[in-house]
């Protein structure tokens, strides 16, 4: 079992499977807004960025985002489930915050070695009253409008067996 582990949790970042067959964009399976092309050219202007993939094994996701690391000259660090994920409450999140530390110090994002302490929530505390259900309240606010209205229509394309058009409003949840 601790071999396996091991096997898991291994960082495949410094090596690269050869290729056995010539990869081009134009393999990729997709279904979304933004062509592989848009994607890449996007990255190289911005440089920074989030892109969900999601889809069934051989469709090409593996190799778009090793493409796209390779492109932009870029580190890849490739972490499976099994090596973040963890029965133990506290572990997964932890594993998860390792491996966003590791990516860091990896990319070189800051210039010296940075302190992080990575520690159990001790406790919860509540938004003011003003910020609970803030999307229902303040649909045309420029913060919703800009960042949670794209990510909500995401969701509605990408999970649409598990979107719901009614929200779960806090008062809702808490009552429960």
């Amino acid at each position: 079992m601790r071999r396996s582990q091991r096997a898991l949790s291994r960082d495949l970042t410094d090596r690269f499977k050869p290729s056995v067959t010539h990869y081009s964009l134009e393999y990729l399976n997709t279904a979304g807004r933004f062509s592989p092309q848009q994607i890449l050219k996007s990255f190289r202007r911005r440089a920074k960025g989030s892109v969900l993939l999601y889809g069934p094994p051989g469709t090409g996701k593996t190799q778009f985002t090793e493409h796209l690391a390779s492109e932009l000259k870029l580190p890849l660090v490739s972490k499976s489930a099994a090596a973040l994920l963890s029965k133990w409450l506290g572990d997964s999140e932890k594993n998860i915050a390792a491996a966003y530390i590791a990516q860091l110090s990896k990319a070189g994002v800051f210039r010296q070695p940075i302190v992080t302490r990575v520690d159990h929530l001790r406790g919860f505390y509540p938004a003011e009253s003003y910020h609970q259900d803030y999307l229902v309240h303040n649909p045309s606010s420029s913060y919703i409008v800009y960042n949670d209205l794209p990510k909500i229509e995401s969701l509605k394309r990408v999970f649409p067996g598990y979107y719901s058009d009614r929200p779960v409003l806090l008062a809702q949840a808490s009552s429960h």
